[in-house]
């Protein structure tokens, strides 16, 4: 299992960077329908409206926190293979394929934005 956290650290910085970038992008709209319903159901509030996105983009922020010290790291820096990689490789794979599958069934109920 920790070879696969070997193959994803020893791939080049950028595409480091692009994979932590994608993974809290996806995190944070497989998290906003979720944060959406709750806030709406028992939290509404005229004067908070925009607290959802804000939580929903902080989470993103985390993710993307959380990534840049588990595989990117600074300049230079040997980064360990832990166990913590993989399971933060596995939470954003997770996440991709949460928001590809909410994203086929809207496009599938017809409630998918149109151009």
């Amino acid at each position: 299992m920790l070879r696969w956290t070997g193959a994803v650290l020893r791939l080049p910085r950028m595409v480091r960077i692009i994979l932590v970038a994608v993974f809290a992008i996806a995190v944070t709209f497989a998290l906003s329908p979720v944060i959406d319903a709750v806030y709406l159901r028992y939290f509404f509030d005229e004067t908070t409206s925009v607290l959802p996105s804000l939580l929903a983009a902080g989470a993103g922020l985390v993710m993307y926190v959380l990534g840049w010290v588990l595989v990117v790291g600074t300049v230079g820096e040997t980064l360990p293979e832990r166990i913590a990689v993989l399971w933060y490789i596995g939470l954003g794979l997770l996440a991709i394929v949460l928001v590809t599958v909410m994203l086929l069934a809207g496009w599938m109920s017809g409630n998918a934005p149109t151009l």
